[in-house]
């Protein structure tokens, strides 16, 4: 929250109209990791508190077989994303007019550090799932603290999109570092391996495999607008959506924090067949989540307004009326999804349909509402994806509320997966 708008302000005053927005596209574009990951580091977090031993500090690490299946498996999503997306992504460069030289090096550059620190997650799902939640936001806060500078120097600097990749190589560096001095368990020798790996691999697998629709759907749902508006709209639109999103979602995402931080000790609890206990926690934190929404939406449209009184912020941001169907999507999305940590708790993904409903819906609404009425489109486009996924997931999110229950199987209703 303090650190975004001083790098708001660097990233305006240092690049072009036309850089900002090929910024956004390639934050749109490396999006597609979902296609590869599938959901597999979500997977893994939600294994995790299943899998450590019971103990009141509801932190231990999982056994050396998980680990290595985890890692190898997001390896093999790091090295396929990486192959398939640089050479997309060159070709979409082109296709667009942009595929200059310079261009498609930093875009290689971008798509290299993406794999990395995406192949890391797994590591840091493991940490997190297990408990160390404080531990994993620490660690979140000091790479930010690594990132920013970094990337405000080399922007001064005049390295441009070089600045991001650069960045993220940092953090990629400084969080490895930091994992094996301080978790050196998630590197078992070959010795550890046990006998439970295939098991654990097909079980890993089968919730990739329900959760795949789900994490596909995101591409569809969160990252078409920027590719669209890219190409029928221009850079310089590019550059406005891509800035007010960032803002939306900075201020009305911050309620998110609530949900991620609580997930294990839901899951922890409901695996420890406390379910009652742990939708009463669920509900606490879903109404803070709700009130903080609530809370950014207002403050993202102070700052939009606000920042249209500084000279080059205006050129870069949506107008309030424009701006305001895409914040009330960004509302109703973060509600929504504040709702999917309750069955998520339960170690099934119950959300396919839903997912498979917005992935058909968003984009020719998104294209349909951007031809007829140009930017103010998108937030119409996502306005009318996101009642459709509400109206859905509040649907399927009942169905695990503890009166709905199946009483055959309080604890884990994977039936309803």
């Amino acid at each position: 929250m303090v650190l975004g708008p001083v790098g708001s302000v660097i990233i305006v005053w240092t690049l072009t109209a036309e850089e900002q927005g090929l910024y956004y596209l390639f934050i749109s574009l490396v999006a597609l990791k979902s296609f590869f990951d599938l959901g597999a580091s979500a997977a893994i977090s939600q294994m995790t508190p299943h899998l450590c031993g019971k103990s009141e500090s509801a932190s231990d690490i999982p056994e050396p077989d998980f680990i290595k299946v985890a890692v190898q498996w997001m390896n093999r999503v790091a090295q396929w994303f990486g192959l398939v997306c640089g050479i997309f992504g060159i070709a979409y460069l082109h296709w667009t007019g942009q595929g200059t030289v310079l261009n498609q090096v930093m875009w290689i550059a971008t798509v290299v550090t993406t794999a990395l620190t995406g192949a890391q997650e797994g590591r840091l799902q493991i940490v997190y799932g297990s408990g160390r939640i404080d531990e994993i936001s620490k660690l979140r806060l000091q790479s930010l603290l690594v990132q920013y500078p970094v990337q405000w120097l080399l922007l001064l600097g005049g390295a441009s999109l070089f600045s991001f990749s650069a960045a993220a190589f940092a953090v990629f560096l400084f969080q490895r570092m930091f994992l094996r001095r301080t978790y050196p368990e998630l590197w078992p020798s070959i010795e550890a391996a046990g006998s439970r790996q295939e098991d654990l691999r097909s079980e890993l697998g089968a919730l990739v495999r329900r959760a795949s629709l789900t994490y596909i759907s995101g591409i569809f749902v969160y990252q078409v607008q920027q590719p669209m508006v890219f190409k029928f709209l221009g850079a310089e639109s590019s550059a406005q959506l891509g800035f007010t999103a960032m803002i939306g979602t900075t201020l009305i995402g911050l309620s998110s924090l609530w949900c991620i931080t609580m997930f294990p000790r839901f899951a922890r609890k409901v695996a420890d067949g406390n379910v009652d206990e742990a939708y009463h926690d669920f509900r606490m934190t879903f109404f803070r989540a709700i009130a903080v929404s609530t809370a950014g939406f207002i403050a993202a449209v102070a700052a939009i307004w606000i920042l249209h009184f500084i000279p080059r912020f205006s050129e870069r941001l949506m107008p309030i009326p424009e701006a305001l169907p895409l914040l009330a999507s960004y509302l109703i999305s973060n509600v929504a999804l504040s709702l999917t940590y309750w069955p998520r708790s339960f170690k099934v993904e119950p959300f396919a349909i839903v997912a498979g409903a917005q992935m058909l819906v968003t984009p020719p609404a998104v294209w349909f509402f951007t031809r007829s009425m140009g930017l103010v489109g998108v937030g119409w486009g996502n306005l009318v994806s996101w009642v459709v996924g509400m109206i859905g997931i509040a649907l399927v999110t009942r169905r695990f509320v503890p009166g709905y229950l199946p009483k055959s199987q309080p604890a884990a209703p994977t039936n309803l997966g």
